[in-house]
Order: structure tokens, then C-alpha cells, then sequence
């Protein structure tokens, strides 16, 4: 488990947790700086697809709630479910774009069976969480 060190570095946790490598591994290679502003599902694909990680292909899976904070008209086409991600999901690694009971947006590791969130000390389950964005590592 890697714990956040600032409240912005939960993506960089995530990801080292799901890459099994280390927080500074991961802010070392990352192309600016990342402990105050933290960083997106976007910027985590961008990252796996430009450096030494070529041997996952990312997927970014939205749900019909994150589209529709960004365009309610997309948010209608969109068939994708949180239940549909967590199918989706199901045996694989991923990091987890979620809606903190603040309302806040936090990424969280799944190791394909238990969430591992860097906020906290111990795995949870998925029904804890209301997942927006999955970045699926498939091999």
C-alpha cells in the first residue's frame, strides 16, 4: 500500500500501486509537477502510453455520471453503468477515478478484486465507492 503524501498525490499512488513500482519511480518520470495540482484519468493514459510502461494498453471507461458533469448530451448515449465498470474491471488492474461523500474527485487502486485507496490503510470493496472513470491496464 502507498499512502498519499499531500492531498493531491492519489492518482501517482494509484498508479505506483498498480504498476507495483514506487511513488518517486512514477513522479520522476512524470513530465511536470504533480504534488499540488494532482492528475487526471487523461494524464494517467498519456503517461502509460509515452514511457517504459508499453506493456499495458490503457482503456479509459467512463461512466453516464462523469460525462455528464462534462456534456449531458453525451451523458444520454452513454451506456456505461458503474456496475458495467466493475464487470469490466473484474480481473484486471485499473485505477479508479471516484466521488468522495465530499464530493471530490480521488483515485483509488484496483487490484482486480479489492480497491486499495491511498487515503486510507486497508483494502475496501467496490460498493464503497461511486466509481466515475476506470483506466483499465490491459497486457
Amino acid at each position: 500500500m502507498i499512502n498519499q503524501r499531500t492531498i493531491y498525490d492519489c492518482g501517482i499512488c494509484a498508479l505506483a500501486m498498480a504498476l507495483d513500482t514506487s511513488y518517486k519511480d512514477i513522479t520522476t518520470q512524470w513530465p511536470n509537477e504533480v504534488d499540488g495540482i494532482g492528475v487526471t484519468a487523461q494524464e494517467t493514459v498519456k503517461f502509460l502510453v509515452l514511457n517504459e510502461y508499453k506493456r499495458y494498453k490503457p482503456v479509459l471507461l467512463q461512466t453516464r455520471e462523469a460525462l455528464a458533469e462534462l456534456d449531458p448530451q453525451a451523458a444520454q448515449r452513454n451506456l456505461f453503468t458503474t456496475s458495467d465498470v466493475k464487470q469490466m474491471c473484474t480481473g484486471l488492474r485499473a485505477i479508479l477515478t471516484i466521488k468522495t461523500s465530499y464530493g471530490e474527485l480521488h483515485a483509488v487502486y484496483w487490484n482486480g478484486k479489492q480497491i486499495h485507496d491511498p487515503a486510507r490503510k486497508s483494502p475496501h470493496n467496490w460498493d464503497q465507492y461511486e466509481v466515475l472513470e476506470a483506466v483499465l491496464l490491459m497486457e
